[in-house]
């Protein structure tokens, strides 16, 4: 009877051994589909995570490694697209340099402490504005070697540093300039100036005001014409403002109202202006303001660009310029 307890004991134990084992390889298993299953939620993959976490199905590895993880999905949702060598930046472990700007002379124009690959371009380019005397934006480039860089861009589409590399360089050049020259034929006052702000003034005679600038605060290129509301008498069929265009621009008329765009349909047509998806300013005024009305659009290269009037009582429309449409 003794014998027989030993052995069933020893059978016991065995068994539980085995059991021991088996459940061994189950929760190795069961940790290795958590982990997998993890790296699938951190690359937004909820169907291969759940596919490997209760289906066991391993061979989703491989296709959850490709993916972007989570955090870089959100950098890019929230800053946008990520630089051209934003991978380079990463892999050199580098966060940020000191960015020197030359002209070409090698004069330093432009000293900026911790750049880094998302710093605007059009964001250095108001730093060296403010230093050279408020240099039209058009005018200023910066170049890497041979490349001008866009003033749409980050710096990191165009620049990497290496592991021990603390210090980048760009070089300015000034163009001749400017892009447009304007006129009112009234003689009037008008002028070529940055797109002013919400709550600035939209012309020289009148207190109205931008409420919102629309579509037209989001690009750095963007110019704005100041111009006089008196204006508003011209006649559709005479010449109210001469543009001379010295590269190619594109230019915006924002109007303001659906009425106020019959009172210019003719020469509109005329001149081939196509409506366009700009969302338009929203501005003070009387008769019937705020105001907000349809954009039109009309891409120039060089020469003389008439802008006619609309006789309309609620004014002038709104003239913006884009002197980098291709930025």
């Amino acid at each position: 009877f003794s014998m027989s307890l030993q052995l069933l004991a020893l059978a016991v134990l065995c068994s539980c051994g085995q059991g021991l084992k088996l459940m061994s390889r189950q929760f190795g298993n069961l940790c290795a589909r958590f982990s997998v299953a993890g790296r699938a939620l951190l690359r937004c993959r909820p169907y291969a995570a759940w596919k490997v976490l209760l289906r066991g199905q391993t061979e989703e590895v491989e296709a959850v490694e490709q993916g972007p993880l989570l955090l870089q999905q959100l950098r890019d949702k929230v800053c946008g697209p990520k630089p051209a060598l934003q991978d380079q930046w990463d892999e050199a472990g580098v966060e940020s340099v000191d960015l020197v700007v030359r002209g070409i002379s090698g004069e330093v124009v432009l000293e900026e402490c911790n750049a880094r690959s998302r710093t605007p371009i059009h964001k250095l380019v108001q730093k060296i504005r403010a230093a050279v005397d408020g240099i039209e934006v058009e005018l200023v480039q910066l170049c890497v070697g041979t490349t001008v860089l866009k003033h749409s861009a980050f710096l990191g589409d165009y620049l990497a540093p290496s592991h021990d590399q603390c210090t980048m360089e760009l070089t300015f050049l000034k163009l001749h300039g400017p892009a447009v020259t304007v006129q009112a034929k009234t003689g009037r006052e008008i002028k070529l100036m940055d797109v002013p702000t919400r709550g600035e003034r939209c012309h020289f005679d009148r207190g109205y005001r931008f409420l919102s600038l629309g579509g037209f605060s989001e690009k750095p290129s963007m110019r704005y014409i100041m111009t006089s509301n008196d204006d508003k008498a011209t006649r559709s069929d005479e010449t109210m403002w001469r543009l001379k265009v010295r590269m190619p621009v594109v230019v915006y008329l924002n109007f303001r109202s659906e009425f106020h765009v019959l009172c210019a349909r003719s020469w509109l047509d005329q001149g081939a202006w196509e409506p366009s998806s700009l969302e338009s300013t929203v501005s003070t005024g009387i008769p019937n303001g705020p105001y907000s009305g349809p954009v039109f659009q009309k891409a120039v290269g060089n020469g003389i660009l008439d802008l006619y009037g609309s006789e309309c009582g609620e004014g002038t429309y709104f003239v913006f310029v884009d002197v980098q449409p291709n930025s």
